[in-house]
Parts: C-alpha cells; structure tokens; sequence
C-alpha cells in the first residue's frame, strides 16, 4: 500500500511576505530602539567611539524610518455630521427610557412592601383559624355530650309520655 503526502502551500506573492518580514525582523535585532531622540545617546562607559557611532547611526535609520512611515500609521476617522447626529440622537433616545424605568423601580418597592404586608394578614388569619377550629372541637364536644345527656333522658323517662 502506497502512501501519498499532500503539501499546501500558500500564495507564491503570500510565501515571498514571509520571506521578507523575517528578514526584515532579524536585521532589526541589534537596531536599538530610541524613545528620547538622538539627543538622547550618550557614550556608555566602556563603549569605544565607534561603537557609539554605530548606535547613533542606527538610531538616526530608525528616526529616518520612523518619518517615512508616519503616514502608514493608523488613525481613526473623524465622524461626518450624520455620524455626530446619530450619536447624539442615540444618546437622548436612551436617556428618555429614565422615567419609565424609575416608574417601574417605584411599582416594583410598592409590590414588595404589599407582598409583604399580605405575608404578615396570612400569619394572621393562619392564627384566627386554629382558634376557631380549636373552638369548633370543644362546641362538638359539648354537642356530643348534650346529646348523650338526651338519650340517656330519654333512656330514663322510658315510657312516660
């Protein structure tokens, strides 16, 4: 049994970027990078003069670099006046929710406190009932006994008329 390899490989235009970006990386290795400006170089003790020279010739490149590409640098568009108006308009459009939504903050603090309320006249009532049912039981006890009080009078009047 055979066994195939298959390569993909990218664009020849793609492969030739990458060739030269990492070139271009590389080369920058022992470019220095330079925040103050030349001016800012001073001789390192130790470093001989044409050490220093090399190190402010790479950094004049680099600030010769940076210049020319200063206009490749991106930069955000400023908005047009349909852009400024839409803003503005999306920002008032939300702020006229604020009435509404302080209304139902309102309703929904009410809805709470009456829940509440209504727990409390449960409790209430719950309590009001056991006492009735407790009154209830002892009135059917008392029937109960009433009743066994007329049979047992009947039992005994017997045949009196």
């Amino acid at each position: 049994m055979a066994v195939t390899e298959q390569i993909s490989r990218p664009a020849p235009f793609v492969e030739k970027l990458g060739t030269n970006l990492a070139e271009n990386v590389l080369a920058q290795q022992g470019v220095p990078i330079v925040t103050g400006g030349i001016g800012s170089i001073s001789q390192q003790p130790g470093e001989d003069a044409a050490a220093f020279k090399a190190r402010q010739d790479a950094a004049q490149a680099f600030t010769t670099r940076q210049q020319s590409l200063a206009g490749l640098a991106p930069q955000v568009a400023g908005q047009d006046a349909l852009q400024q108006q839409a803003q503005t308009l999306a920002q008032q459009g939300i702020g006229s929710y604020q009435p509404f939504l302080n209304q139902a903050q309102t309703q929904a603090q009410l809805a709470a406190g009456l829940g509440t309320t209504a727990l409390g006249q449960l409790g209430t009532a719950g309590t009001e009932l056991t006492g009735a049912g407790t009154t209830l039981g002892t009135a059917g006890t008392e029937l109960t006994g009433a009743g066994t009080a007329f049979a047992t009078a009947g039992t005994t009047c017997g045949g009196l008329p």
